[in-house]
């Protein structure tokens, strides 16, 4: 079946990068310690080439320089690139700043483009600003990117008149306060943390080992195919009783990671699951043949997960509205919920005298189920359906419900075992209650081609 790109799918909404023109609040932090120069270290003496708008020390254009040519100045490299809109918004600013402070300081704008990028859109900028800009650019710069590595951009390198690393900030540290503090020897600005982090651009994020990556993943959404050794299971972390952050399914079936995906509508397992006549059958029939059906488990099973950073607050239908979006992106079908009368096993009440009303509603709800019996406390009649339509009666031919119309909290204990319908009906003969085969108007989830 041609499913579409079901080796690997991922969703990273964290980690797409858009460069907003306010730029990235930056907590004052200690230098990383990280190849290339640190605050504190003396920069040394090397030719720059490719410089563009520049003048040298008898006022004539040059297209090179030594950096020793700027010492007895604050220096402030400004690392930028064309396509980073807080860099070119911060152009102007920095003009400003040059032509107020002259002499004391300047800037030197750096991007490691090539010069028929950058120069172009430098003249494009200032047409538009009416006003050419007095700021020196070095394009297809390599030397001083490697002398201070960094992950972001615009990034902001602070050098004082006897050519020493004084600081690293981002943009919001650009401003005509902190410029006269540097003169006067005080560095009081927040600095930027930068890692350098090398990127394997073929394969995916979530599986490259940065740190301090899946910790700020806001949302993740992935699905592969079989792995070996791993169970068939499903697991939903809750980070409240309303809202949940994370799904792992491993070694599913489209089946039940459909059901899954619409497990807040609806129990929609066995009878309640329907395979449109047009679709089909292959990935949604198990083989009887026990090696038959180690292959198709290779073949028609997935592992998907869903991640959701608590910090968004999702609400549990807002996750499974994602899972169910997932589904309808991960596989070639669409789905409806109806209602369709069906033959069900339903629990009703065949005698009304028998008392069922709690004794006390002030008392706190209890349910205790295993194989061996039942015990409710001030429950509804729901509570006592649920888990035997999803857990101990889950392979029952027909979908198990609650048909008794009953809304008032009860009190029920019995012993029995719970996956035995005989045995359970004989447990609740005492309160007037049996499950009994009907036709019921039943919900359904339906599967269907596109």
């Amino acid at each position: 079946m041609n499913f579409k790109k079901l080796t690997l799918l991922s969703v990273v909404a964290a980690l797409c990068l858009c460069f907003p023109a306010r730029g990235q609040t930056v907590k004052k932090v200690t230098p990383p310690q990280v190849p290339g120069l640190q605050i504190g270290q003396q920069v040394p003496d090397i030719p720059l080439k490719n410089l563009h708008n520049y003048k040298n020390a008898k006022g004539e254009p040059a297209t090179t320089a030594q950096l020793a040519d700027f010492k007895g100045k604050l220096l402030i490299l400004d690392f930028w690139a064309t396509w980073c809109t807080p860099c070119v918004a911060m152009m102007p600013k920095m003009d400003s700043l040059q032509r107020q402070f002259g002499d004391k300081i300047q800037f030197l704008s750096l991007s490691y483009e090539k010069a028929d990028v950058v120069f172009p859109f430098l003249a494009e900028l200032e047409k538009r600003r009416g006003q050419a800009f007095c700021l020196p650019n070095i394009s297809d710069e390599k030397v001083l990117h490697q002398l201070f590595p960094h992950a972001a951009l615009p990034h902001y390198v602070w050098i004082d008149a006897e050519g020493v690393v004084r600081a690293m900030t981002g943009m919001e540290e650009v401003t005509s306060e902190n410029i006269a503090l540097a003169l006067e020897r005080s560095y009081a600005m927040s600095l930027k943390a930068e890692v350098p982090i090398k990127l394997n651009r073929d394969i995916p994020l979530v599986v490259q080992n940065i740190p301090g990556h899946i910790e700020k993943l806001l949302i993740n959404s992935s699905l592969s195919k079989y792995v070996e050794g791993f169970p068939s299971s499903f697991t939903t972390k809750y980070q409240t009783d309303s809202t949940a952050f994370r799904a792992t399914y491993t070694n599913l079936s489209i089946a039940s990671l459909f059901q899954l995906a619409y497990a807040n509508e609806g129990n929609f397992r066995a009878a309640r699951f329907i395979i449109d006549s047009n679709v089909e059958r292959g990935p949604f029939t198990y083989p009887k043949d026990r090696t038959a059906l180690r292959e198709w488990h290779k073949e028609n099973t997935y592992c998907y997960e869903l991640l959701i950073a608590p910090e968004l607050k999702w609400t549990i239908n807002d996750f499974y509205r994602q899972m169910q979006r997932d589904m309808s992106v991960y596989f070639p079908y669409k789905t409806t919920i109806e209602t369709k009368n069906l033959t069900c096993l339903a629990l009703v009440r065949v005698d009304s005298t028998k008392q069922l009303l709690t004794k006390d509603k002030s008392s706190r709800p209890l349910r205790i189920i295993n194989l061996k019996g039942f015990d409710g406390i001030n429950i509804s009649l729901s509570k006592l359906v649920q888990p035997l339509s999803t857990y101990y009666l889950q392979n029952y031919p027909l979908p198990v419900v609650d048909n008794t119309g009953y809304k008032q909290p009860v009190d029920i204990s019995i012993k029995a075992d719970m996956t035995n319908v005989e045995a359970i009906n004989k447990g609740l003969q005492p309160y007037g209650l049996q499950f009994v085969q009907m036709e019921v108007p039943t919900t359904v989830l339906i599967v269907h081609n596109p």
